[in-house]
């Protein structure tokens, strides 16, 4: 195979000229300074950027890697020149030249629509333009923040401290925000340019469920958060029960079948909302009138929840996760099922839930919810539960 490869001088670049080489693929690495590119990779065919055009034809993909980052204190405007313009001049030259496959190697800050910052803004948009594009085969690779076996920036003094001592930081550094091994990069991009049937948009990070320092704190975090509805605002619980008793005949709290981590069956609690005998499905597919004037404001105001904190002491649900859906939606569960998401605890409320995306668009949802697995980590489980409260996490709409 022959690739065309971008941005070869960093660490990462550094690492796939070598793997790729090992693998027999010819390589032909692009960069502003091809004489520095020749120092670096003996023995490689190196270019410009101004001859890629004669050199290009008879390559199979190309990796675009070159990026302006986000350590570099630069300008709207020249993040828009390297981080997007280039993109689209590099997708030109390979469409003319009969490249069939063009990666681009995005991140996963671009993923976020609220991050402004011009890096995510300029690879956000890069990003978008590489998988509207026609002509050719594109997929884009999200890596989130990338870690080698020599740390760079603000993690380069943990170079010096020792493995196991580094391993734990890293481990609570990564339960912040999401991290993935420099070798794993490595494979996507190799996997992203050689396999036929690889995704158009793949997010490339770390298994959290690995992470000791994160399933130790989220679980802590849901603890103590169920402890404190349940003792101190008890009084809040028992007024909210005798409310929606007084108000509708029925029971004051809700139970219903719910599909849990693993596809498990669980008891779901809730302060009841809407008339007794109303049908067991879901709640899009329920009349709004047949929600009652308090459910109305319960579930305006996520009260209607509370009682879940008895499901969270039960370790069947966590405070942040996909929603929990009924046994008899199949569609929902079997979207879900392709992507890997009944592998964790669904949640009160989750990232598809904050932005508008529910039971009635299964294949959104589960993608939704498989991308939350993917970038989840304590600082979006936070950004997640504060959009929750600011009124975002709004339940399933209801039929007219």
């Amino acid at each position: 195979m022959k690739f065309i490869i971008t941005g070869a001088s960093g660490a990462v670049g550094r690492g796939l000229v070598a793997k790729f080489m090992s693998r027999g693929a010819q390589l032909l690495l692009v960069g502003r300074d091809p004489s520095r590119l020749q120092k670096l990779f003996p023995g490689v065919q190196c270019s410009s950027y101004a001859d890629l055009a004669k050199r290009a034809a008879g390559y199979d993909g190309l990796l675009h890697l070159a990026v302006l980052n986000n350590n570099v204190g630069a300008s709207a405007n020249n993040f828009v020149q390297v981080n997007v313009d280039l993109t689209k001049s590099l997708m030109e030259t390979a469409k003319g030249a009969g490249i069939k496959r063009f990666v681009y190697v995005s991140t996963t800050l671009a993923l976020d629509g609220r991050n402004h910052s011009y890096y995510a803004s300029s690879k956000r948009t890069a990003s978008e333009h590489v998988l509207a594009a026609g002509g050719m085969e594109t997929r884009v690779l999200y890596p989130s923040a990338i870690i080698g076996d020599q740390l760079t920036g603000r993690l380069a003094v943990l170079n010096w401290v020792a493995p196991p001592l580094r391993h734990y930081l890293l481990c609570s550094y990564g339960a912040i925000t999401p991290v993935v091994s420099h070798a794993a990069v490595v494979d996507a991009c190799w996997n992203a340019l050689n396999a036929g049937d690889f995704p158009a948009k793949t997010v490339v990070t770390s298994d959290q469920t690995r992470n000791p320092v994160f399933r130790w704190v989220k679980r802590c975090i849901d603890v103590l958060v169920a402890l404190t509805i349940l003792v101190p605002f008890s009084w809040l619980l028992l007024t909210v029960w005798l409310g929606v008793r007084l108000q509708s005949r029925g029971p004051g709290l809700f139970t219903q079948k719910r599909v849990g981590q693993d596809g498990r069956i669980f008891t779901c609690y809730k302060f009841r909302t809407m008339a007794q005998g109303s049908p067991n499905v879901g709640t899009h597919e329920v009349s709004v009138s047949l929600v009652t004037p308090l459910g109305k404001w319960l579930r305006r105001t996520k009260l209607d929840e509370l009682p879940q904190a008895i499901n969270i002491l039960l370790n069947q649900m966590s405070l942040v996760g996909p929603r929990p859906s009924l046994p008899n939606q199949a569609e929902v569960i079997e979207e879900r099922r392709k992507r890997g998401v009944l592998a964790v605890k669904p949640g009160i409320t989750g990232l598809a839930q904050v932005n508008k995306i529910d039971m009635s668009q299964p294949a959104t949802l589960a993608k939704w919810d498989a991308q939350y697995i993917q970038l989840r980590s304590l600082r979006l489980d936070l950004s997640i539960i504060v959009e929750t409260l600011k009124g975002r996490g709004g339940g399933d709409a209801m039929t007219p």
